[in-house]
């Protein structure tokens, strides 16, 4: 369960590398078309979009904690 935080995020940035490698659509992809013509604000959006897949996650990760091991308790 640990590892799954970290991971969304190593996805979420071969996500880019991926999709402009193999040419398919995505959120990568037009992170990687919005790079390339210099589109600043697609770019930040994309990315602040990114972000916020990455901290749900990571609260998902810490729920699931005290949901998974007795031991932990947030009270």
């Amino acid at each position: 369960v640990t590892y799954i935080g970290a991971d969304v995020g190593a996805l979420m940035g071969g996500a880019i590398v991926t999709e402009s490698v193999f040419n398919l659509p995505g959120l990568g992809r037009a992170v990687f078309d919005a790079v390339r013509s210099q589109e600043g604000a697609v770019v930040v959006g994309i990315v602040t979009l990114f972000v916020f897949f990455f901290i749900f996650f990571n609260l998902v990760v810490d729920v699931l904690y005290a949901v998974l091991d007795p031991r932990i308790r947030y009270d």
